[in-house]
């Protein structure tokens, strides 16, 4: 009996071990294929819009009208818009760095959720370096904020937020696609990883 009682306890500590970093592991793998997905339903859909907005190919300058959200609104499965203040899609909280600190919080005025459980952002008047070119942030059209499992947590750069820019003659860029994305680890902020991740087709940090 005492060995039997031994064995059960070696086997509770090695689950109590193993069944996090598996569970972890999974979730990781889930993360990297919606990412996929949310990067696939941003080329889609914006290609779709252009095609109906007789754009030259190329120019995606019609992104900074002001009915581009609408017509984005139409083009995916939203099950719910949240214009200005409205709640539901980001979290309320302020997102975390891939290093646990604070980032705060971002404009969220144009945003909505998926029937997936994908929250998409987007933001017309603000463009920054989010790990791209020079050449890139010269042509920047605005960007998009994609938060995979919408307002749950982790809210986490690197994990289940990710940055995507929108460049003219380019179309959508993934932050760290530029010479600088060295912040794409467990010590750093972590805005930066969405084209490592895509590239690598893992989280490996």
């Amino acid at each position: 009996l005492s060995e039997v009682l031994i064995t059960l306890v070696i086997i509770g500590v090695v689950s109590a071990i193993t069944i996090p970093i598996v569970i972890a592991n999974i979730q990781k793998k889930e993360n990297v294929e919606k990412l996929k997905k949310a990067d696939s339903v941003l080329r889609q859909s914006i290609l779709k819009i252009s095609v109906k907005e007789g754009a030259p190919v190329g120019d995606f300058s019609f992104m900074q009208n002001d009915d581009f959200f609408n017509s984005f609104i139409k083009e995916v499965d939203t099950v719910k818009v949240c214009k200005g203040n409205v709640l539901g899609c980001f979290t309320n909280n302020s997102i975390k760095r891939l290093n646990g600190k604070n980032y705060g919080k971002f404009n969220r005025s144009n945003s909505l959720i998926t029937n997936d459980g994908i929250a998409y952002g987007w933001d017309s008047r603000y463009c920054s370096g989010k790990g791209i070119t020079l050449e890139d942030q010269e042509n920047c059209i605005g960007r998009f904020i994609i938060d995979i499992n919408g307002e749950r947590s982790p809210n986490q750069f690197g994990i289940d937020v990710f940055f995507f820019t929108v460049v003219d003659k380019k179309g959508i860029v993934p932050a760290g696609s530029g010479s600088n994305s060295s912040d794409c680890n467990r010590t750093s902020d972590g805005i930066m990883c969405a084209a490592k991740v895509l590239q690598e087709g893992r989280i490996s940090y």
